[in-house]
């Protein structure tokens, strides 16, 4: 549910960017179940959120689409680091549909399909490598899988979406529990 919630906040604060702060233009594409996908413009960023536990920030970065790709689908991406972020390779650790805790590291699709119910697909394998990282922008590629699951208690998996050679340069538009400065 945290996924959902930073996604949604990330979609509202996205309008609020400033164009001074981000050097390039800022994207995030990927190919999702082979399909090319691109973050509609302006509507791709970061967030940054102080964690006490860890002692650092941990990022999200979501991407939202508008128009509905040929087969019928709108797909919204998100990716996350529950630990202190930083230049590097990390991979999923999820066995199983759930929030990431602290030093977790995930991805979400959100899929709305053209005549039937939405899905909130949770990564099950996959990476995310940051590659850019300032005091106002974050880079890199990712990859995963993630699966939907039937309601109630007796979860089954019912769909997996395939995101491949992501990559994303976002600006980060909210920090929020402490100052941010990227490390050297």
């Amino acid at each position: 549910m945290k996924q959902v919630f930073a996604l949604v906040v990330l979609s509202c604060v996205f309008q609020s960017c400033q164009k001074d702060q981000v050097t390039t233009e800022s994207f995030m594409t990927a190919t999702v179940n082979n399909l090319s996908w691109v973050s509609d413009k302006n509507m791709a960023a970061a967030q940054l959120d102080f964690n006490d536990n860890t002692n650092g920030h941990n990022l999200s970065v979501g991407g939202h689409m508008e128009n509905s790709l040929t087969d019928g689908s709108r797909y919204n991406l998100s990716i996350g680091v529950n630990s202190p972020v930083s230049r590097g390779k990390f991979y999923f650790n999820n066995t199983k549909e759930e929030a990431s805790a602290i030093g977790g590291v995930y991805g979400n699709v959100i899929t709305y399909k053209m005549n039937t119910n939405d899905f909130l697909s949770s990564s099950i394998n996959g990476f995310v490598e940051i590659t850019l990282l300032t005091d106002h922008e974050v880079g890199g590629n990712f990859e995963y899988d993630a699966v939907s699951y039937t309601k109630g208690l007796d979860r089954v998996p019912i769909d997996t979406v395939k995101v491949r050679s992501g990559r994303f340069r976002v600006p980060i538009v909210m920090v929020s529990g402490r100052e941010w400065t990227a490390p050297k």
